[in-house]
């Protein structure tokens, strides 16, 4: 209730006393127009010289307006749809003002809010769209974008809130819009682009020794393919990841031209990327197996997909492929399973990387130096005796190394890699009861002969231009012509015998 302000003023006109009243109250009606406006609307009041709004908010009333004698109406807008508002209105002169009986009244419900919608490939020719229900819509509308215009391809009620749209084309992009509306309006959400994935094709999983999931990530980091994305796992074959980082480390296009992005596709329900894969038989010739994105425990098992990057976990994946084909080496050759990698020789992995030969020597630093500088690729072998330092190498077995650096200037001119990839530069972990390396490392001459019995000498990466589509600039390769260590040292049978029993002991890899 209002209270109402009445008193007499006594003016003097040609000598008489008159009494001045306050005006009467007005009578006052509260309109809604839309989910945003209110129309007050009240009849002149004689001898008022203004009117008063006023609106109750929080609790107290609070005066949104101040008008002449000559106005009798006024919208107010700003306001919120479907929401109960309280208005009183008072006339008023000199001698005082008097209120109305305060005004009830609802917004209209007013357009609904923009849905907020997901667009999800499910096959090569399915998208499902989904969207949350909005509170008084009374319907949803769907519109795909269609030779430059929107067309309407749904109209669905309020119970509504998703639909899958069929018949489309595999590998295309499609934009999609969904709205919610009433009757006072439409609101349209942020349209979204989706693509769907290629046909469906065969997708051949090694056997693990874990289920396969879905991995999300990018081909390569930022910076391309690095040799410390290496990060070997749950089997033996650090001759096969010792030679991807080296490759990555002394040509990363090589590593580039490997791989030619194949779109996507649908396997159980999940959207994964595919891949082809190029490695090279014994005989030169570029053989090509395609993987997608699932790996055994999700990138977890065998080579750690860390930071989101893939192309060493798939490299492994499509080189047990390609093992199961008979396209390249290991001591099980036409089994497809990562079991087949589990002891190896890293010339088989340099030869199917790079398509150029490579073979096994007596170690020897002043070769390494030699080999390094004549543009080689190199990886080492572990010896049995190494345990007593901090290199992997015992009577439980051996392992290989990158070499990924070499500084004639420096005390310790060979930077080592452990595919194992633990730790940081220098960093250690536990294997067998003491310390080793577990990734990138510096090491002297004297070093590697004491902890080193063999090492792989690869004579580079093919020449190539990159078809594969991986969103790189060629540059001039870092690999230089054969050099002379190749043609002169004599092939050892007892180290071809010992790169073939390579057998890690990954217990302690991170």
């Amino acid at each position: 209730t209002r209270r109402r302000t009445r008193r007499l003023r006594y003016e003097g006109l040609e000598g008489r006393e008159l009494m001045t009243a306050v005006p009467a109250a007005p009578v006052v009606t509260a309109t809604p127009m839309s989910g945003t406006q209110v129309d007050l609307a009240w009849h002149s009041v004689s001898g008022a010289t203004g009117y008063l709004v006023d609106e109750w908010v929080n609790g107290a009333w609070k005066q949104i307006g101040n008008f002449n004698s000559g106005t009798t109406s006024v919208a107010v807008n700003g306001l919120n749809p479907h929401t109960t508002y309280y208005f009183d209105v008072a006339a008023y002169n000199s001698a005082g003002t008097d209120w109305a009986n305060y005004n009830t009244v609802t917004t209209l419900q007013g357009a609904p809010l923009a849905p907020s919608v997901t667009a999800t490939p499910t096959s090569s020719s399915q998208v499902n769209l989904s969207w949350n229900s909005v509170s008084g819509a009374t319907g949803y509308a769907v519109d795909e974008w269609v030779n430059g215009a929107w067309k309407q391809i749904g109209n669905f009620n309020s119970g509504v809130t998703s639909v899958a749209v069929t018949g489309l084309n595999p590998n295309t992009t499609y934009y999609f819009d969904v709205a919610a509306y009433n009757s006072a309006g439409t609101t349209w959400a942020n349209y979204n682009t989706v693509t769907t994935p290629s046909a469906s094709v065969a997708i051949n999983h090694p056997t693990a020794a874990t289920a396969y999931s879905p991995v999300s990530g990018n081909l390569f980091g930022v910076n391309g393919p690095l040799f410390t994305d290496v990060k070997q796992g749950g089997v033996g074959d650090c001759w096969l990841m010792s030679s991807l980082a080296e490759v990555a480390a002394r040509d990363s296009n090589d590593i580039r031209n490997m791989f030619t992005y194949q779109g996507t596709t649908v396997e159980n329900g999940a959207t994964v990327g595919l891949y082809s894969v190029r490695f090279y038989n014994s005989a030169g010739v570029a053989e090509h197996v395609t993987v997608d994105t699932e790996l055994p425990s999700g990138g977890n098992y065998y080579d750690h997909a860390t930071s989101g990057v893939l192309w060493v976990a798939l490299a492994e994946k499509a080189y047990a492929e390609a093992n199961g084909a008979g396209y390249v080496k290991t001591q099980h050759v036409g089994s497809d399973s990562y079991a087949a990698l589990d002891g190896g020789d890293p010339t088989w992995a340099l030869q199917a990387i790079t398509g150029k030969p490579a073979s096994d020597y007596s170690i020897n630093p002043s070769n390494i130096a030699a080999a390094w500088n004549a543009g080689e690729l190199i990886v080492l072998g572990s010896s049995s005796k190494a345990g007593d330092n901090l290199i992997v190498g015992d009577s439980q077995g051996t392992h290989a190394y990158a070499v990924v650096n070499y500084i004639a200037s420096s005390s310790t001119p060979f930077e080592l890699y452990n595919p194992w990839g633990a730790s940081g530069l220098g960093g250690t972990v536990t294997y067998n009861g003491h310390q080793v390396y577990g990734g990138a490392f510096y090491a002297t001459a004297s070093m590697i002969s004491q902890d080193f019995s063999s090492q792989s000498i690869g004579a580079g990466a093919t020449a190539e231009i990159d078809t594969a589509g991986n969103s790189f600039l060629p540059v001039a390769s870092a690999v230089g012509p054969t050099g002379s260590v190749a043609k002169q040292a004599q092939a050892n049978a007892a180290i071809d015998q010992a790169f073939a029993a390579w057998n890690d002991d990954l217990t302690f890899a991170a």
